[in-house]
């Protein structure tokens, strides 16, 4: 039987879920309404809104996923491994609510979104066969391992493989 902490948590994630997707979707909206938007642009918006849904997502690419914590990370090298590679959104302002209670109020927003999109488990960094996290700061050096804290998953060199 569920608690009323666990209905809370449960009333918590879809909230966040639901104002991530309205997030995305104005975001989407505001750059299509914008003089300079470009029809072939859509292509992109629509990759997108599909990392709303993961198993779709993952549908549509038939490989499995490499998520890019940075751009410093070279995807042109994992596309070559095999892997679909993607860059995992990490600046959603409602996904940082996902880790309030975890991390402390002066972390890196970046990071706040990575750790609070790994809570909810039908999430598209959960759906990543690998992910891939550049030490390129403090924070991201940390990242690994405050992911196996969540997961029980190693972590080498900065790569993370779910």
């Amino acid at each position: 039987m569920k608690t009323r902490e666990d209905n809370l948590e449960i009333r918590l994630r879809e909230k966040i879920k639901r104002e991530k997707s309205e997030e995305f979707k104005s975001k989407a909206d505001y750059l299509k309404g914008r003089g300079d938007f470009r029809k072939g642009y859509s292509y992109f918006l629509d990759i997108i809104l599909l990392s709303l849904s993961p198993q779709k997502f993952s549908d549509r690419f038939k490989r499995p996923l490499a998520g890019a914590s940075c751009l410093s990370v070279p995807v042109e090298l994992l596309d070559a491994f095999g892997f679909h590679p993607i860059y995992l959104c990490s600046g959603s302002m409602s996904s940082q609510q996902a880790s309030s209670s975890e991390l402390p109020v002066l972390s890196c927003p970046v990071i706040k979104s990575c750790v609070g999109n790994f809570n909810f488990p039908d999430s598209l960094e959960n759906a990543c066969d690998l992910i891939v996290i550049p030490t390129t700061c403090d924070w991201k050096s940390k990242l690994p391992d405050m992911l196996k804290e969540k997961s029980g998953v190693d972590s080498y060199y900065g790569a993370y493989s779910p």
